[in-house]
């Protein structure tokens, strides 16, 4: 097949997305999952928190799966090593669309697992200013090891917290302390938490950062 060429078209693709709480409110956030999930069974890990005051939108990755095997329990990935580019590009026309359909300018943004780095190419497109962050079990986007102090100065503008388990099996200290030290060599000041427990999202600790009505800048 030395004549075979690979190409690539555009088509229209169907999305879901979760939103709880009250569009209205104050408190906006973009709530991005991880590997192997869906946007309904995660939202409802910020259902307690959602209320007149704030309100979270959760959009669904683009591509399902069975977990395991051929059949039962399905997950979605926003990304895997085959055509990585492609599916990094429409992830980010994929948020930008749900941001224009939301009506509203996301102030707060949450990331797991593989939805950090995610995240963070989204909101490098977007440049948001001022807003809260939380980026828990996930790497950052591995172009940041590339940025310029300026191209960070949106996610310097804000609040960060980096959470990870004690346990997790997929983030040695010398990981963690990988992804630590890209935030600090770009500047961005964040505060970094850790929990008892492996690659999952602590229940406690979450309510604890989401209710808070703190916005201080933490320090480095």
């Amino acid at each position: 097949m030395s004549n075979a060429s690979i190409k690539h078209i555009s088509v229209s693709r169907t999305a879901r997305y979760v939103v709880i709480g009250n569009p209205q409110a104050e408190e906006r956030w973009l709530v991005v999952h991880g590997y192997g999930q869906l946007a309904p069974r995660f939202a409802q890990k910020f259902a307690s928190l959602a209320g007149q005051h704030r309100c979270f939108v959760v959009p669904e990755a683009l591509n399902r799966f069975y977990v395991s095997g051929f059949s039962g329990k399905v997950g979605a990935t926003w990304m895997t090593a085959e055509d990585r580019e492609k599916d990094i590009a429409d992830n980010v026309a994929y948020l930008d669309v749900l941001h224009l359909e939301a009506g509203f300018e996301f102030n707060a943004v949450f990331g797991f697992s593989q939805g950090v780095a995610t995240l963070c190419r989204w909101m490098q497109h977007r440049r948001p200013e001022g807003a809260r962050a939380i980026f828990w079990a996930g790497s950052v986007a591995r172009e940041m090891e590339q940025w310029s102090e300026q191209d960070a100065r949106f996610l310097a503008s804000g609040s960060l917290h980096y959470v990870f388990g004690d346990n997790d099996p997929f983030f040695s200290e010398s990981k963690i302390n990988e992804q630590f030290a890209i935030l600090r060599r770009l500047q961005i000041s964040f505060d970094a938490l850790r929990f008892e427990g492996k690659h999952v999202i602590d229940k406690g600790l979450l309510h604890q950062l989401i209710a808070s009505s703190d916005d201080i800048k933490c320090a480095k």
